[in-house]
């Protein structure tokens, strides 16, 4: 990220409202107490420390386990072991792991509970998907559909073999 944003910052040249990272990071420390740094800056501190020429070794080791640990023995296990469709996951708790394999995840609305505000309940689905059509297909067959109104059940040629994550 530090090569990044400082070469981000080194195109807007005058314009650029810190100089670097670094400089980013001390602005944010002076101005804590302004609410500068609500969260914290824990990622930006250890970008800054990064050296990515001396760091790339580590980066590398640490990316082929994220894909083992995720994807290999994480997605595609559940899903090839299993003979899945899909993996479903409350909420968009399946983007990071997603994410981390390169696989998109769909979130889609499902349901409004009876609450003051409407809380929305979201069904995160993670995996393989052959293009945008298949993907719809298969978070479509999950919806209940609101053209039958009387059943409010969607008809499908093949139910969806899925697995429930809970978290």
């Amino acid at each position: 990220m530090k090569r990044d944003f400082n070469g981000w910052l080194r195109s807007l040249g005058a314009h650029a409202p810190v100089a670097s990272l670094t400089a980013l990071r001390e602005w944010n420390i002076n101005h804590q107490r302004a609410g500068a740094i609500k969260y914290g800056q824990t990622n930006l501190d250890i970008s800054d420390e990064m050296d990515v020429v001396a760091d790339r070794a580590r980066y590398d080791s640490d990316r082929r386990k994220d894909i083992r640990l995720s994807k290999t023995n994480g997605l595609d296990a559940a899903i090839q072991g299993n003979k899945l469709d899909a993996l479903l996951f409350p909420g968009v708790s399946s983007a990071n792991i997603a994410a981390r394999t390169g696989y998109p995840t769909v979130t889609v609305p499902y349901a409004l509970l009876p609450v003051p505000n409407g809380t929305m309940i979201r069904i995160g689905r993670s995996g393989y998907f052959t293009s945008a059509a298949a993907a719809a297909g298969q978070i479509g067959a999950l919806v209940p559909a609101r053209s039958e109104p009387a059943t409010n059940a969607r008809r499908v040629t093949r139910p969806a073999r899925i697995s429930i994550i809970a978290s």
